[in-house]
């Protein structure tokens, strides 16, 4: 694909020799768009294709005016990946264009998605929150600080997840991207404060994001937080205001957070807990037995020694240290697939396309057809 900026429009040609250009323009400038805002912004479905234009025989992208040239028929379809990379670039034309805002007040950054709400309600004014886009209790995260580890963790979740009915395959990808301009954005002048809780992922997450932060002059902090009551919205502020004074820690320059972190998340491993206070990198397999031994708790003489999925994630749950809880059910979704379909360590009875459908038993029980 090859694209040329002429703010406010984005050109694209599939390939060198495409008659066609497709023609994108930046209709939002108050952030950095997202797959979902982009095609709500098109007016557009995945289905529908989109607009493009002729290009005059041996004329270049760069010398190319889609207000002077004709509407080719017919349009032309994009691929998920193709509008991944459309996105990608109208955010690079705004951050290069300088149309976006650039804050002047702290900027806050939540290392957990879960926690983005609270912070949102709790610094609301005139503070800037930024989410970091992920989830990183599991998963490969070797080489997550480039582009090459972001996608090769993308290709894993794909995977072992799948994708969300309502969002776009590379969904993830692109926030990704997102995340990293808006970190680029901030001037060098403006303090910054890395919101984080105890847990596995937020404490992987504040991992990398000071490795990201470490070339940069801004006076940067952490601040280790917890909100137990997440119903009361004056509770929230109070809270984190006076978290905020007692908890931010001042992060030195240049203290080589880029090595701690390729050091940290090259260990073996798939799984990340925080136990007794460390956070460990572990085989993603830790739980497998804990799974095993919550199917035989929770199955039923008289069905056949079939136990209820669902009941069994949410036993395991329950009988679990806080840092198993924290995995969610998920992961424990995923490991019992795993255990039916590769493993052969538990039998499936019921409609494998939904969890709560199905019931599991160990092999080692026997099975009547």
């Amino acid at each position: 694909m090859k694209f040329h900026a002429n703010y406010p429009y984005l050109y694209m040609m599939k390939n060198g020799t495409d008659s066609n250009v497709h023609v994108f323009e930046v209709k939002d400038t108050s952030s950095y768009y997202t797959i979902v805002q982009f095609m709500d912004d098109k007016g557009t479905s995945r289905e529908i294709p989109w607009d493009a234009y002729e290009r005059v025989p041996g004329q270049s992208l760069e010398q190319f005016d889609h207000r002077q040239a004709t509407v080719a028929s017919g349009g032309a379809s994009l691929a998920p990946r193709d509008v991944h990379k459309i996105v990608c670039e109208l955010n690079r034309m705004l951050q290069q264009h300088g149309t976006l805002a650039k804050p002047d007040a702290p900027v806050h950054i939540s290392a957990s998605e879960g926690d983005a709400g609270v912070l949102q309600i709790g610094l609301a004014g005139e503070r800037t929150v930024l989410v970091f886009p992920d989830q990183l209790q599991y998963g490969p995260v070797a080489q997550l600080e480039t582009w090459k580890g972001i996608e090769n963790r993308h290709e894993w979740l794909v995977e072992r997840f799948g994708i969300h009915p309502r969002e776009s395959e590379y969904e993830r990808l692109n926030l990704y991207d997102r995340f990293r301009l808006q970190l680029q954005d901030i001037p060098s002048h403006v303090p910054i404060y890395v919101w984080h809780n105890r847990e596995a992922g937020g404490e992987t997450a504040r991992k990398l994001i000071l490795a990201w932060l470490q070339d940069t002059r801004n006076e940067t902090y952490t601040v280790p937080f917890k909100v137990d009551d997440r119903s009361d919205v004056k509770n929230i502020k109070t809270t984190l205001m006076s978290q905020l004074a007692e908890n931010a820690e001042p992060v030195a320059k240049n203290e080589g957070h880029l090595l701690a972190w390729k050091t940290f998340s090259r260990q073996v491993g798939e799984l990340r807990i925080v136990n007794n206070g460390q956070l460990l990198t572990v085989p993603v397999s830790a739980y497998d037995e804990e799974i095993e031994r919550a199917v035989d708790q929770v199955k039923k003489v008289n069905d056949e020694g079939f136990a209820s999925a669902t009941e069994v994630i949410q036993t395991v749950l329950a009988n679990g240290e806080p840092h198993i809880q924290h995995l969610g059910f998920l992961f424990f979704e995923y490991r019992i697939y795993e255990l039916i379909i590769h493993q052969k360590r538990l039998i499936m009875s019921g409609n494998p396309r939904r969890m709560n459908r199905i019931k599991v038993k160990r092999v080692t029980e026997k099975f009547h057809a």
